[in-house]
């Protein structure tokens, strides 16, 4: 990614991201699963949108999975 974060789909998966970050925060889109290995930036936190929630982090390792409905 752009800031040198890392993601790792899981089949089915779709994720959308900027070609460059800007502004106050760093803002994707996931549908479906991820692993994410997100670069800290305490000044321009990592937003992902998956749906019904919304995660927010400053710099991490996790997985993250959007049920279906």
């Amino acid at each position: 990614m752009p800031d040198g974060s890392r993601v790792y789909l899981n089949n089915g998966s779709i994720f959308q991201y900027p070609d460059a970050f800007s502004g106050k925060s760093r803002k994707v889109k996931l549908t479906g699963e991820a692993f994410f290995e997100v670069s800290e930036n305490k000044d321009q936190p990592f937003i992902i949108d998956i749906g019904e929630a919304v995660v927010t982090v400053l710099g991490t390792s996790f997985n993250i999975r959007q049920d279906p409905k």
